[in-house]
């Protein structure tokens, strides 16, 4: 599932998947995304934050404030990547 936040940030939800599963879907769009921003010729970077929970989350918005701290990691340390974290 995913969905528009706000602005340039999106969320995808990944249920019922192993952490190195969600690592590939995620590596896979992100580079599907950067090539599109290449062969555009458009100087967008794409920064994202992966949070993998062994049990669901307490709610939503822990998800989301766990993987918008990834992120702005990520763009803290060079923009352009995806942060991967593991919450149990």
């Amino acid at each position: 599932m995913a969905a528009r936040l706000g602005g340039g940030e999106f969320a995808v939800l990944l249920p019922d998947t192993e952490p190195e599963e969600a690592r590939t879907t995620a590596s896979r769009l992100f580079d599907a995304l950067s090539e599109k921003m290449r062969l555009g010729s458009w100087p967008v970077t794409v920064s994202a934050g992966l949070v993998a929970y062994s049990e669901p989350p307490v709610s939503i918005d822990t998800a989301l404030k766990e993987a918008g701290a990834a992120m702005y990691g990520q763009k803290t340390n060079g923009k352009n990547g995806i942060a991967y974290r593991r919450c149990l």
